[in-house]
Formats: structure tokens, sequence, C-alpha cells
């Protein structure tokens, strides 16, 4: 990393990935996030190799970046970073966006990102002037409790999940497919540490309607997933969700509701919802005399 910089001391702002055929896989990240064991470390580093996308730049040997326009940003990035082959500038494209979200869509990408070329970054905000395009709905999500399961599945059978909606941590209702058996496990091993006697949110006019037999534990809300869904039901429901990955790197206070995906399509978020960040993105305040990488 500290080759790749070209700088004493830098602000960027990017995304770790691990990439298959050029495409991000969450799963592989996902496994290689969890592990704590150095040879294993080791050994996925060789396997499974993540790649460092830098999307913009913040700060550069003592000088504040933010408050210039986007473009000029981008080429600060360009001259400071030394591409290789784990060390990747985003690349962008001025205009043409339909086309570029098709070829997004018809590649199995997750979307796009549009931005405004002269926008500054605004630090800890949510923006008009940086939209997130996305091919399939989904939601970061806090998890609030789980249900007991059947058969095999007899301790788990769904997560309960909520986001912030107007300021409060709102129901939206049961996850409970798309779980790797290895997932349940370690979903459920975090959890059980965190049970409490209570829901921690208001459960005012929800329905839980829980399958008979079943019963739901709740826990304190301290994790996030990742979750797809169809739309949500006119109740504020999520329809047929599926569960995608743990998010880490996400807080509680982070899930809140981008737009209102209902029957009638996506119609503007209901003020004032904000959306979910749908990538793994790293702040990084490098300072290379300190750091070694």
């Amino acid at each position: 990393m500290k080759k790749a910089v070209k700088a004493k001391e830098a602000v960027l702002d990017g995304e770790i990935a691990v990439l298959e055929n050029g495409k991000p896989n969450f799963w592989k990240l996902a496994e290689r996030e969890h592990v704590d064991n150095k040879f294993r470390i080791e050994l996925l580093s060789k396997l499974m190799p993540s790649t460092y996308i830098i999307f913009d730049i913040l700060f550069l040997n003592g000088k504040e970046l933010t408050s210039l326009p986007l473009l000029e940003r981008k080429r600060i990035l360009e001259k400071t970073i030394e591409e290789n082959e784990r060390i990747k500038i985003a690349e962008y494209k001025i205009g043409n966006g339909k086309e570029l979200f098709e070829f997004a869509k018809k590649n199995g990408l997750e979307g796009i990102m549009a931005k405004k070329i002269d926008s500054i970054y605004e630090m800890g905000k949510r923006s008009k002037n940086w939209l997130k395009i996305k091919v399939e709905n989904t939601l970061d999500v806090a998890i609030i409790g789980y249900t007991t399961g059947t058969g095999e599945r007899e301790d788990f059978g769904s997560l309960l999940v909520a986001a912030y909606h107007q300021g409060k941590l709102k129901f939206l209702g049961r996850v409970g497919t798309g779980f790797s058996k290895e997932e349940i496990e370690e979903i459920i091993k975090k959890l059980e540490k965190e049970k409490v006697s209570a829901p921690p949110i208001s459960l005012e006019n929800v329905k839980l309607d829980l399958p008979e037999g079943r019963k739901a534990i709740w826990v304190k809300p301290k994790y996030v997933c990742e979750v797809k869904f169809l739309e949500f039901t006119e109740d504020m429901q999520l329809r047929a969700p599926v569960f995608v990955r743990m998010r880490e790197d996400k807080s509680v206070e982070e899930c809140e509701i981008e737009a209102w995906v209902g029957p009638g399509g996506v119609e503007p978020p209901p003020p004032p919802c904000k959306g979910g960040v749908l990538t793994v993105r790293l702040r990084t305040h490098l300072k290379f005399s300190k750091v070694k990488i």
C-alpha cells in the first residue's frame, strides 16, 4: 500500500473487495472477514486475494480536499495513486448513465453510483448529489431478534429485522431464507450473547404472525445484515426478503430506508427517510512513516 500512494499522508475513501471474474464476491469477502487464525489469514490472502478500490481522496499532505469539486479530486487521486494488482482506482464515466446501468444489469452487478461532477465531499451526510441506482432492491437492516424453527432448523427459523423511519426503529418483518448452515451457526452464536426479555423496539400495531410452535427471541439491536426484497407492503413490511450477508462494517444507526418500493414501483421516500449504503466502504487514514501495510 505504501508504494502505491505517492504521499506522506492521505485520507482515502474506498472499498475492499474479493474479485472473481472481475466482479465482487461478497461471500468470499465475508469468509475472509471472519478469520482470525494467523495461518488461515495468510492462506486465504493467497487463495482469495482482496483488492482495495479507491474512489475518492479527502486529505493529502496536510491539505483538506473535501470542498473541491468531484472531478478535481478525481484528478488529484489519479496523480497520487500508482495502481497495482491489489490497489485500483474506481473507473468512472461522464454521461450515458442509462447505458452504464444496463451494463451493470446485464453483468450481474449491484447497480451504479451517480454523482454530480461538481459535488463536494459531504462528510457523514447523504446528499442528492450522490445517488445509488440499484438493479435489485437491497437494504441494510438491524437485527432485533430471531425465531425458533422446525426440523433441522429447530433453533433458528428467521431473523426479526428493523430499520430507521422518521427517527425510530420500525419493524420490517421476518427474513427466513438465503442462509447457509455455517451462516446460521455464526449468527446464533452472536445473537445468543445479546438476548433480552422484551422487544427492543415498539411493536404497536405490529402482528408477528408466527407459525404454530415457533417463538420470538429478542436481542439488543447490535448487529446489521443486508437483505434483498421485492418491495415494501402497504403496511411497510418487506415482501419476500432474502438474507444476503452480515454487515460487520455497518452500525445500526446507518440502517435507514432509502426509497418506498411499493406495489406501484419506486416512489420518493416518506420524509425524513434516508438510505442504507450498499458498499463496504473503508475510509483510510494513512501515515506512511508509522503504518506497515
